[in-house]
């Protein structure tokens, strides 16, 4: 069998979502059906079989779907009641009619493709041929989409971005960093944090994602050095501490 039918992500909320055998029974009639008008021969009788119709016997689809008759029958006034489809005895065999055929057998420009189907000025109606063709393109186009490398959903950054100030040449942070720095180093320390980075930065070409982390990670080790090496340290308010032979723990002038 060949051919296709569109199916709708819609069809997730369908009350026949919920029942995995009724869906495949509701998909075997729609790739069943007449996609164009014929007629069926039985018992020496020609029967017209519209397009979107099938004449089959209830012992023939119960046959397929490995039930009962009576389910078979049941299931189709279901789907009758809620106009799905049109459910008949027709002699010794049963008509079904899917609603609405058009919308699973139209193509994505409906308009476009039910005016091909009508007689046109010389009398002509597209080809199973064509039909078959224009599936085939629309279900390449969407396996390429499917495929595609830049087809997965784009993750969206959801952190708001926090403007950076610049305090020299080559360093740059966020107003929040500068006051953590300035208020345990005093703003003498965090001007000279700063001087130490931006030097470095400026001598070797060196960037940092964040100049605040790597005043962090090594900076202020350094600036701490340099402080032992002059023999005192300044805490926050600038105020100096001698440290004879770089011992912590002098007294304060």
């Amino acid at each position: 069998m060949e051919g296709w039918v569109k199916l709708y992500r819609k069809t997730k909320d369908h009350w026949l979502w919920g029942s995995e055998r009724r869906l495949k029974w509701w998909l075997d009639i729609l790739l069943t059906v007449n996609y164009t008008d014929s007629k069926v021969l039985i018992r020496g009788s020609l029967i017209d079989c519209k397009r979107g119709q099938s004449i089959r016997s209830l012992e023939t689809w119960a046959k397929d779907w490995g039930v009962s008759k009576k389910t078979v029958k049941d299931f189709f006034l279901l789907l009758q009641k809620d106009n799905m489809i049109e459910y008949e005895s027709i002699q010794i065999s049963t008509r079904i009619t899917v609603c609405n055929y058009d919308t699973y057998q139209d193509m994505v420009h409906g308009e476009e493709t039910q005016s091909k189907r009508k007689v046109n000025a010389k009398g002509t109606q597209p080809s199973y041929k064509q039909e078959r063709e224009e599936g085939k393109e629309i279900k390449n186009r969407i396996q390429g989409e499917i495929n595609s490398p830049n087809s997965e959903p784009k993750k969206i950054n959801l952190k708001p971005v926090i403007e950076k100030i610049k305090y020299s040449e080559f360093v740059s942070m966020q107003e929040i960093e500068f006051k953590k720095l300035e208020e345990e180093f005093g703003q003498v320390g965090v001007n000279k944090l700063i001087e130490i980075l931006n030097n470095y930065k400026g001598s070797k070409g060196k960037k940092y994602k964040s100049d605040y982390l790597a005043i962090r990670s090594w900076v202020i080790a350094r600036y701490q050095q340099d402080q032992l090496k002059d023999g005192k340290t300044k805490n926050r308010h600038g105020q100096v501490s001698f440290v004879p032979g770089g011992i912590q723990g002098s007294s304060t002038i």
